[in-house]
């Protein structure tokens, strides 16, 4: 973990993340259609993914039919060639907690477009997080 002997984090105390209990969150939180409905723009009604605690939710998503060669969807499925890639993105910047990030990670949103193809309307990602209260 860094301290303050790295430049970067001269000024950064990260001794409460250190006391810290990291739990994966839960991948399957309850939420109801109808909460996702109230959150997606009308304009994004018919091309939206839905992730909770970062996972991708299909039953929530509503996807456009995609151009040839393009993909979609979590790590697995996704073409080899593009989740050879995955990792290497972020190996080149955000340090330490970028590691912490993939290492934790349960599954990560794939969109792989071939060059020179795109969507026909924007794709709108909501991403929902849950939390847990402390015992107590």
């Amino acid at each position: 973990m860094p301290s303050t002997r790295n430049e970067e984090y001269r000024y950064t105390d990260i001794s409460p993340l250190l006391r810290s209990t990291l739990e994966a969150a839960d991948k399957a939180a309850e939420v109801t259609a109808a909460s996702v409905a109230a959150l997606i723009p009308e304009e994004c009604v018919t091309s939206h993914l839905v992730l909770v605690n970062g996972v991708l939710r299909p039953e929530l998503s509503h996807l456009p039919q995609l151009p040839e060669g393009a993909y979609v969807g979590g790590v697995e499925g996704a073409p080899e060639a593009v989740a050879a890639q995955l990792g290497a993105q972020s190996a080149g910047c955000g340090g330490p907690f970028s590691v912490i990030n993939g290492a934790a990670a349960q599954d990560v949103l794939v969109l792989h477009l071939p060059a020179g193809t795109s969507l026909e309307q924007p794709l709108f990602v909501l991403c929902l997080s849950s939390s847990s209260s402390p015992p107590g």
